[in-house]
């Protein structure tokens, strides 16, 4: 204190981090009150309380927590200074790490100077949240949405700026254990917002957009007026930024413009305003409005018209579909040629006039596709259930190997089939299942094929409550490594999941296999894109098209799960030789539990039933560019 007194940029101090609390910290922190009175004081560990003592908080102006779960603040600002967070002996509460309980103060029988102390509502900050440790952080938003709704919560630090790494050269970056030095905390010292050389983490873009200085509080569509809030401190809107807007369906531009914000009252610091949006809305497609707002005025390390964050509106029309998948859904078949199939102890052989499929009767999967004279796959397709562990799955990780689930295989104990005037129906019972555990889920699974050799699967599943929330459910497969390129219509560009797609906005994307890949010191799951309508997957003159109805997620990578998941280092990874293509219909969120709470309950993927359903299209020689 005496060191940093006269700093201008120190505005609270600190009784230091993670220490315990007992007489000790109490002394010193009427010390720091008595000696500069001018600042706020904080101990976040002060919400620990040694056996015996009651702790004395009265020179701490602020409540303070690290990775408290959206509840505890909520419960927090509910009913101030009446119900209220009482600190007990470690390991007797219920909640926060075991530190203590919300009680009603008035119904309690805590002594009249305890009550006293806990009644006074001090502001609350997180000294530390959204651990940013490797593919994360998820669940901003709603962190942020809290700060701005409570005016007693007045910050939060994201924990933390960046990866701690030694430069090892050649693009390698070692952490702990690399020098078989003891102790070591691992790759624990790489939870930063960006890698060692300052390159953005996808998770500094979310925290940015979710961050963003102006918002849309809503739009009215039939009448054409958006409400926006001005979340800066000291500027109006019409001083700060610009807002640039534009309409688009199905991902390509249909109308722009800017906003005119000349005849608009000036929109205050904390303040909202309407202004007069009309947009022309086509009637059928996935339209969205999207607003940009742009730095007016250029400043000492930012352009005139820097990106400061955007909102995206889902607007209503008749038919909210996408028109492509709409168009594949309900087109006719090309080919009325019969389907042939051969039936054997293992396999069902169907053949059409371009293609033949083999399709296994003991796992209920196909173990090769062949279109337009042509192999599609290196290896038989799996349905999927893991992902390479994040850091942020670090603790429900072992909940999920004890489930087997990185070890699983699919059983059908029933195949029939039948041939239509519509193509060839397969429809398996099955399970999935995994060595020394019980059974998983029951999947019954109904595939059918047309004469144009389009595929349909419809699984629906029921899964074991006994077990964990499952880290994904889909379909894996291997696709020739020439087919490298790929087109999509969802969140994009960088990698999105349920609870961490701020960063992007619906549109088409284009690009690479190899740059699909967000190389982590530590290699996980990484660049799946959410709310995805479609992907084509093509290259030497060979692809596929996946889509559905419904909406669903994907990642397509060189590199395996389970290459990720053993390996230690980004410069280990081996390339599989195939194009492995995931296609999800769900995954489960991201969250920060690496370091902070349990992840969301509506994140969660821990549904009892849920259907699955996905059209898979061969793409050969004409076909490719349609």
């Amino acid at each position: 204190v005496i060191r940093d007194k006269n700093r201008t940029s120190v505005c609270i101090w600190s009784l230091g981090n993670e220490g315990g609390y007992g007489v000790n910290f109490e002394k010193a922190g009427r010390w720091v009150k008595e000696y500069d009175s001018t600042r706020l004081t904080h101990y976040e560990s002060s919400m620990w309380q040694m056996e015996g003592h009651i702790n004395d908080t009265s020179m701490l102006d602020v409540e303070s927590t690290m990775y408290a779960d959206y509840k505890w603040i909520d419960k927090y600002f509910e009913n101030p200074g009446e119900v209220v967070w009482h600190r007990v002996s470690l390991g007797k509460g219920s909640e926060y790490g075991g530190a203590g309980e919300w009680i009603n103060l008035s119904e309690s029988k805590l002594g009249k100077k305890e009550k006293e102390q806990m009644a006074v509502v001090k502001p609350y900050m997180q000294c530390e949240f959204i651990h940013a440790m490797g593919n994360g952080p998820g669940g901003i938003k709603e962190y942020i949405d809290r700060l701005y709704r409570y005016d007693g919560f007045f910050g939060a630090f994201a924990w933390e700026w960046c990866d701690h790494a030694i430069d090892m050269g050649d693009s390698k970056y070692f952490y702990g254990g690399d020098f078989v030095e003891y102790p070591n905390d691992g790759n624990f010292c790489m939870d930063g917002m960006v890698y060692p050389d300052r390159t953005p983490h996808t998770g500094l873009l979310e925290y940015k957009n979710v961050h963003r200085p102006v918002r849309v509080v809503s739009y009215k569509q039939t009448e054409g007026i958006v409400l926006l809030k001005n979340e800066m401190n000291y500027l109006s809107l019409q001083e700060y930024v610009d807002v640039t807007y534009e309409v688009t369906c199905d991902g390509p531009l249909v109308e722009s413009g800017q906003l005119d914000l000349t005849d608009v009252p000036a929109i205050r610091p904390h303040q909202t305003g309407n202004v007069q949006l009309p947009v022309n809305v086509p009637e059928k497609g996935r339209v969205y409005l999207k607003l940009t707002y742009q730095l007016k005025h250029a400043d000492a390390f930012r352009s005139q018209a820097y990106e400061l964050g955007f909102d995206e509106i889902l607007l209503e029309n008749v038919d909210g579909s996408n028109r492509r998948v709409t168009d594949w859904l309900n087109s006719n078949m090309e080919n009325a040629e019969a389907i042939e199939v051969e039936e054997t102890e293992r396999q069902l052989i169907v053949k059409g006039a371009r293609f033949c499929y083999t399709y296994d009767k003991l796992h209920g999967i196909f173990g090769q596709l062949e279109a337009g004279g042509k192999v599609l796959l290196d290896r038989p397709m799996e349905v999927n259930v893991w992902r390479a562990p994040t850091d942020n799955d670090r603790i429900i990780r072992v909940e999920w190997q004890k489930a087997r689930y990185h070890q699983t295989t699919t059983r059908a104990y029933t195949t029939e089939y039948a041939v239509t005037d519509a193509g060839v129906e397969i429809h398996s019972k099955m399970a999935l299942l995994a060595i020394t555990v019980q059974r998983l889920m029951d999947i019954d699974t109904v595939w059918k094929i047309d004469a144009d050799g389009r595929i349909s699967v419809k699984m629906d599943v029921v899964k074991n409550l006994e077990l964990p929330e499952l880290p994904r459910f889909g379909l894996r497969l291997f696709l020739k490594k020439d087919m490298d390129q790929l087109e999509y219509y969802g969140v994009g560009p960088q990698e999105s999941y349920i609870d961490k797609c701020k960063a992007g906005s619906h549109g088409i994307y284009t690009g690479s296999v190899p740059d699909q890949h967000e190389d982590y010191i530590r290699p996980q799951e990484n660049g799946s894109h959410a709310d995805c309508d479609y992907v084509i997957v093509k290259g030497s003159g060979l692809g596929v098209a996946a889509y559905g109805a419904q909406s669903f997620a994907f990642n397509v990578s060189e590199y395996t799960q389970e290459e990720l998941t053993e390996k230690a280092h980004n410069y280990e990874l081996v390339p599989c030789g195939s194009t492995v293509l995931c296609l999800d219909y769900k995954q489960n969120g991201i969250g920060s539990q690496s370091c902070g709470p349990r992840l969301k309950e509506k994140y969660r993927f821990d549904e009892e039933r849920f259907t699955f359903e996905m059209n898979l299209n061969p793409l050969y020689g004409t076909m490719i560019e349609k």
